[in-house]
């Protein structure tokens, strides 16, 4: 009996232990791992990738784990893996740099560093945890790239005396007053004087026309007339100088009001082209997950601030009411009524009249409602979900086509699913007459037989180029 206990105690013990059932278990492991210095760490992170292979943490800490062992091949192969399924953001970008770096692309990962200061992806990326840890070795390589790439600019002492090619002495001498400003040695490259080019052009006579605006004086009383013994005049004064210089859109005046809402270049840029070029009234059909409900969120902040929307309504399934509503208010400071008020009940006619309004689409288009909608004015209106706008026969297409608003955006990332046609449809809210009758529109631009594939395709995309 002793024997027999004996050997099910060591059984126990030489049991393999369990291993993380989540992600996130697999990488609190994978940190103390790293933490410790334990051997095999590469190992351990593809064992935990392999357990879940689409993870996009995963991915970037195993192309880190790849790094550390330099093996720059393999860890551009899980950087891609990650780009198929994932925006690239900041964890991607330091490691897609050091893996360069590591494969001596150095002028490109130069140009990789450049974007960003090297300290800001210490603390700012998902994997700040890991990053940290190995942030001794990261700043080796900073300073490697930068050490290499000047090597590479800055010619070598050693070839001082060596002949030129007639061909490229000039190239050289240009290179070579440039590559002055970084380097602190002088007479490292040899000095040939070539006849400059631009002597033999001739001269032109160019007047450029300059306008002075002088302000009204009535303005500059109003500015000088405020007492000044207190500041929060000059505050007040400041802020309408600057709101004076922004007719255009080039400057975005909500960025600063938005509150834990991390914007992407792509996403500030389309907000200025739904401004300047659309504007207004557009098709946002971006993929899932890149955003488009931000995009709408500081298109109509934007507005808000400027002054050019009093009044909106946001459409959206009945299941997104409550996620708009919280999305307006914590990350926008919009507060809105929705269609769960106790008011749509008991006073439609007060409730439609309110000037800030998220309901859903099935709420919106019940006769009662759709009555009263109709007959309202609203600035800007906001469908999200518009492939529910597919079909022009629909109540949803009929209510959103009644309503009487002056600027619309449709937010969905599948706006064709069966047919052109619905695409048709969705456009025509946006631009009536633009493509015409449906009938035409299909004998032009869809192929027969095959209802999803264009014809005409580059004169199709002209004509889509004004609102989506």
């Amino acid at each position: 009996m002793a024997l027999v206990s004996c050997t099910t105690t060591m059984t126990d013990a030489l049991e393999k232990p369990k291993l993380p059932e989540t992600p996130e278990e697999w990488l609190d492991q994978l940190y103390i791992h790293l933490r410790d210095k334990r051997p095999q760490f590469l190992h351990r992170a593809q064992e935990a990738l392999g357990a879940f292979p689409t993870d996009g943490d995963l991915l970037l800490l195993t192309a880190l784990a790849s790094l550390l062992e330099e093996k720059p091949d393999q860890s551009l192969r899980y950087l891609k893996r990650f780009e198929k399924r994932y925006f690239p953001g900041g964890d991607h970008w330091l490691l897609y740099t050091l893996t360069l770096a590591q494969q001596s692309r150095w002028g490109q990962a130069h140009r990789w560093l450049r974007h960003s200061s090297l300290s800001q992806y210490r603390s700012s990326t998902y994997l700040g945890r890991f990053v940290r840890l190995v942030w001794s070795w990261v700043k080796l390589w900073g300073i490697r790239i930068e050490n290499e790439y000047r090597k590479a600019m800055i010619p070598s002492s050693d070839n001082k005396t060596d002949p030129l090619p007639a061909k490229t002495a000039h190239k050289v001498s240009d290179r070579s007053n440039r590559d002055s400003q970084v380097s602190d040695t002088t007479g490292a490259w040899p000095q040939k004087e070539e006849p400059s080019p631009l002597k033999n052009l001739a001269r032109l006579n160019i007047q450029i026309p300059v306008q002075w605006v002088i302000p009204k004086v009535d303005d500059v009383y109003w500015a000088d007339a405020a007492p000044h013994h207190n500041p929060n005049w000059y505050d007040l004064r400041s802020e309408w100088s600057h709101f004076s210089l922004l007719e255009g859109f080039d400057e975005l005046l909500c960025l600063s009001s938005l509150r834990d809402v991390q914007t992407f270049w792509f996403q500030v840029e389309t907000v200025r082209k739904v401004l300047k070029q659309f504007r207004g009234r557009v098709l946002l059909a971006d993929e899932v997950g890149l955003g488009k409900t931000i995009e709408a969120g500081m298109v109509l902040k934007e507005y808000l601030l400027r002054g050019m929307v009093g009044r909106f309504l946001v459409l959206t399934p009945a299941t997104m009411v409550g996620q708009w509503r919280d999305e307006l208010v914590n990350k926008f400071e919009v507060h809105c009524a929705t269609s769960y008020d106790s008011l749509l009940r008991t006073n439609p006619s007060a409730f439609w009249a309110q000037s800030r309004i998220i309901a859903s689409l099935p709420t919106a288009r019940r006769p009662e409602n759709m009555e009263i909608l109709t007959r309202q004015v609203f600035d800007l209106v906001i469908v999200d979900e518009a492939h529910h706008l597919k079909n022009r026969a629909s109540q949803n297409w009929r209510l959103v086509n009644q309503l009487r608003k002056r600027f619309l955006l449709m937010l969905s990332a599948t706006p064709v699913q069966n047919s052109l046609v619905e695409l048709y449809n969705l456009l025509t809210l946006l631009k009536p007459g633009v493509f015409k009758t449906q009938a035409e529109f299909a004998r032009t631009y869809v192929t027969p037989g095959k209802p999803r594939l264009p014809a005409n395709r580059e004169r199709l995309r002209d004509l889509m180029r004004d609102c989506m």
